[in-house]
């Protein structure tokens, strides 16, 4: 072969000399001979080269790409051999062996028996809605003008298709910016109207799944796919580069996420349908035992991913889970679905057991999770504006859920509308199936109930739950909470053996917030009893803590909303909405960690409570136990420690001071200490407490106006925080 550079200088004309008459035929085999090994070429090189700048040009301008040969080769038989070809960062190959007739390349038409292509790498960058460069490139040479302004256009557009299209040497090489790569071996293209079938030998794909880039360092990679095929082959739609139908067999690899390699077999992948999503079976080994699985994708309309299959291990999943979520020993059988557009769809259907979940807000010890589930949810961003002004604050969104869950027998379907953006608003629906009260109790995880054991129930019962909330209504009408009850109702057999409501009527030890211990009941040291006390005394601690204490059987959803409502618009917990019952049994029994199992227990507690005592004999007990100033238990022990008087001897001032307290005794006490005499803030909230007794009527407008004007008459011993003045607590007999 001849070589020379992509644009040749035309080729000089041949000069032949006349032979002598008798070597006239040896002469004309010589002459044909000397043209086709000499004139044949060069012709061709000097129309290939004139093809070849145009088509640099042409592709250039039409791809707005840079495109170079560094050398052309032509052959006796019509190959042409381009070196260095390479088309801006996109497509670069070592040699494009080009198989065509003489003929057409004389003529200036590139009529392409074959292509042979060694060492083929693209370089491919794909837009968030799927679309690639190579789509859009050959989109752009479809049009059929890449040629040149001055080709005519039935000539432009008339295709130049090769029969096949062969990696010759080397393999395949494809990256992905952002995503992987593929390497593939014996690759064989073959070209139809329609596009082109791929025909592969072994396939070799890497691909990575990094995290959202929100500041630098960013894109940290999640999870990495290495897999590794036989044999695959798939039709693909020109020029979307779409795959019409795929089928991949023979596959072997390794997904790691974090620490976890899980290794995969038997992968096969199959798509038959242009319509249908992509398809793919594979093994996974769970720590010895075999999973199949079955997985789907597709990318349109948008692009979405589905797996299924029976005891799918979760522990390949630690990485990505929260570190108070234990997939150690979790598996999951259903399936689990994803789709990311605009908005982010998430469904669950199946079983899960084994996880393992560990926070404080949840319970003290781990709850082990074994549940059927059925939940779809989207989540997309709000339309309104951005939370906050600083770079990275976070945006709003809408969210929207619905689905069931059953734990044994607690059937709980519902759905949650939400909305966050310049304020927020959500409304909450769920539903508890009736069932017997004794099998919902044992469907709950020991680890949230625990205090409860011994407690034995009769009965059935469900119910329904309400909740809305909008920060964007007026303060006290954004919140509103409706539950309705279901069934026959619970009723007790047995109660729990460390948590018997019925030891409050008597006297027992009591564990108080600072822990130490004293016997605390009727007769013991200075307990004070209800009907020795003046109306405002007790009076004020209902209208302070809990107004409608006298009407309702243990919770005030009024109050439980109008908190939440707060709590949401400061973003912090500000109000608690416990009554006066709930607190008792919080005081007595429970510790003062703040979790769902806490406020589970809390609730069933108050339901034997109110159940076994009268308000009175409640309200009596609470007032004895409860924490008056640092370390100071009880209302008899608050009166002498901060005016020196008996609990029946307290002003309306002096009660609704002590009532004040309840919320922040400790912080309350420290201000007044630090300013000697009582501070704005204390004094803005014994005026409160002063307008709820008149509200209530516990007070006429009268004495409202004498107390707002009365003076404390505190102890100095008390502003001083000298503990040797004050009664702490009654100390009660030893036995």
């Amino acid at each position: 072969m001849a070589a020379m550079p992509s644009k040749p200088s035309p080729a000089a004309p041949l000069t032949l000399d006349t032979p002598a008459h008798g070597a006239r035929p040896r002469r004309r085999m010589w002459l044909v001979g000397a043209a086709l090994a000499t004139g044949i070429p060069l012709a061709g090189h000097a129309t290939l080269g004139l093809y070849l700048d145009r088509l640099e040009r042409g592709l250039s301008r039409r791809a707005a790409l840079p495109c170079e040969v560094a050398s052309v080769e032509a052959g006796l038989t019509g190959t042409l051999r381009l070196r260095g070809v390479k088309l801006g960062q996109l497509f670069a190959a070592e040699v494009v062996e080009v198989s065509t007739s003489w003929r057409s390349v004389l003529s200036g038409r590139m009529q392409i028996d074959e292509v042979r292509v060694e060492a083929p790498r693209l370089a491919i960058s794909v837009s968030p809605d799927g679309s690639s460069d190579l789509a859009r490139l050959l989109t752009q040479l479809a049009s059929g003008r890449a040629l040149g302004r001055g080709a005519p256009a039935a000539r432009a557009r008339r295709p130049m298709t090769p029969r096949r299209i062969l990696v010759s040497e080397g393999d395949l090489t494809v990256t992905v910016a952002g995503v992987g790569s593929l390497r593939a071996q014996d690759v064989e293209l073959l070209p139809s109207p329609a596009g082109v079938r791929a025909i592969v030998g072994r396939v070799r794909l890497s691909a990575a799944l990094r995290g959202a880039c929100q500041a630098p360092p960013c894109g940290s990679e999640l999870a990495r796919l290495e897999l590794e095929l036989g044999r695959a082959a798939a039709d693909l739609a020109l020029p979307s580069m779409t795959a019409s139908r795929i089928v991949a067999v023979g596959g072997r690899g390794t997904l790691t996420v974090g620490q976890a390699v899980l290794a995969l077999s038997a992968v096969s992948v199959a798509r038959m349908d242009p319509l249908a999503p992509l398809s793919a079976r594979l093994t996974i080994d769970d720590r010895g035992a075999p999973r199949a699985l079955e997985l789907s994708a597709r990318a349109h309309p948008v692009p979405a991913v589905a797996l299924a299959g029976q005891r799918i291990p979760l522990w390949p999943l630690a990485a990505l889970a929260p570190t108070w979520l234990s997939t150690d020993d979790g598996h999951f059988t259903g399936e689990l679905a994803l789709a990311r557009g605009r908005a982010l769809g998430i469904a669950a259907a199946g079983h899960l057991e084994g996880a393992r979940l560990d926070h404080p807000v949840l319970a003290a010890t781990p709850v082990i999770v074994a549940a059927d589930l059925d939940l779809a949810a989207t989540v997309q961003p709000a339309k309104d504006a951005t939370l906050g002004a600083a770079p990275g604050a976070a945006r709003g969104f809408d969210l929207s859920l619905a689905g069931s869950l059953t734990m044994g027998a607690a059937q709980v379907a519902g759905t949650v509308e939400a909305h966050r953006g310049a304020s927020l608003a959500a409304a909450l629906d769920l539903s508890l199936a009736p069932a017997p009260c004794q099998s919902l109790l044992a469907s709950v995880p020991r680890a949230l109930v625990q205090p409860l054991e011994g407690l034995e129930l009769s009965g059935e019962t469900g119910g329904r739950l309400r909740v809305e909330i909008d920060t964007a209504a007026p303060l006290g009408e954004g919140s509103e909470i409706v539950a309705d009850l279901l069934g026959s109702g619970c009723r007790a057999r047995s109660e729990p053996v460390a948590a018997d409501v019925a030891s409050l009527l008597g006297s027992r030890e009591h564990t108080f917030a600072d822990g130490s211990r004293a016997a605390v009941g009727p007769g013991v040291g200075a307990w004070v009893e209800l009907r020795s006390l003046p109306a405002h005394v007790d009076g004020a601690f209902v209208a302070a803590e809990d107004a409608r204490f006298f009407s309702h059987r243990g919770f005030d959803l009024t109050q439980i909303a109008r908190s939440l409502e707060i709590d949401l618009r400061e973003s912090r917990l500000a109000r608690g909405g416990s009554t006066i019952s709930q607190q008792l049994i919080k005081n007595e029994f429970l510790d003062g960690r703040r979790s769902a199992a806490r406020k589970l227990t809390e609730a069933i507690l108050t339901w034997r409570l109110e159940a076994r005592l009268d308000k009175r004999q409640i309200l009596e007990r609470y007032l004895n136990i409860i924490e008056l100033g640092p370390s100071i238990w009880g209302l008899p022990a608050a009166a002498q420690h901060w005016f020196g008087v008996a609990p029946r001897q307290l002003s309306v001032r002096q009660a609704a001071f002590l009532a004040a307290l309840t919320p922040e005794p400790t912080t309350m006490t420290r201000r007044i200490r630090a300013a000697g005499e009582l501070d704005r803030a204390s004094a803005t909230r014994l005026d409160t407490v002063l307008r709820a007794m008149k509200r209530h009527g516990l007070i006429d407008k009268e004495e409202y106006e004498a107390a707002r004007h009365d003076d404390l008459d505190f102890r100095s011993a008390a502003l001083r925080g000298d503990a040797a003045g004050a009664a702490r607590r009654a100390e009660p007999p030893r036995r």
